[in-house]
């Protein structure tokens, strides 16, 4: 999870990371980064997915620091520990890395397209949330999609605690109940679930589909 949290938002630049030091091993780009007088080693990888593993390992004892990973050690030496580490990891971030909307992937895909095809800009308006981004009509100021980011217990309580992301579009009434029967939509969260639905973006719906659903969204915030 710490790697996961400093590298949130981001895309990784690969035409940067071997002049920053990673050197490239079997296609996937490895850097090793001594710590703490040398008492600590830190391993990072990252696969041509853009997936990002790190380690630290021990030097004195020769065995990985797992400590590191355990989220009650939050004090004392394991924090000094893992503080140091997580400022080699922004350190990475900062020059190996680009900006992004949102989280993953597709989110992303869909927001670039959405911006291409509609023009104007995502609105992120509220403080508490700000991976909430609104898209809205440029002759009207209406919304047509919103990007989210929520846990997926709330859209299903047996699901397992975990961070997604999803969209919310406006659709006619019809299409929300053929959808609905479908994997990856739900119930609109947030929304009136008559004439929107929500839509998990994490590759079970193709783009062609969302894009195709967003388009209807549009014209139908012009009513």
């Amino acid at each position: 999870m710490i790697e996961e949290n400093v590298f949130k938002k981001t895309k990784i630049d690969f035409a940067k990371l071997e002049s920053y030091g990673f050197s490239k091993i079997n296609n996937v780009f490895v850097l090793e980064r001594f710590f703490m007088g040398g008492a600590f080693k830190a391993i990072i990888k990252i696969s041509p997915r853009s997936e990002i593993v790190g380690k630290v390992w021990d030097t004195e004892c020769d065995e990985e620091y797992l400590l590191l990973h355990v989220e009650s050690e939050n004090t004392g030496f394991v924090l000094k520990v893992r503080n140091e580490y997580v400022r080699i990891l922004q350190d990475i971030r900062e020059h190996c890395c680009l900006n992004n909307y949102f989280i993953y992937p597709q989110a992303n895909r869909l927001a670039d397209k959405m911006l291409e095809i509609y023009g104007g800009k995502i609105d992120f308006p509220w403080e508490k949330y700000e991976g909430y981004g609104v898209f809205r009509n440029q002759k009207n100021n209406k919304w047509y999609a919103l990007i989210i980011n929520i846990n997926q217990m709330k859209l299903n309580k047996e699901l397992p605690p975990k961070e997604i992301e999803v969209i919310n579009v406006k659709l006619n009434t019809h299409n929300v109940e053929k959808l609905l029967m479908r994997k990856g939509f739900y119930p609109a969260y947030h929304m009136n679930k008559k004439n929107w639905v929500t839509i998990v973006l994490d590759e079970t719906v193709d783009d062609g589909l969302l894009l195709e659903l967003i388009g209807e969204s549009h014209i139908l915030s012009e009513k």
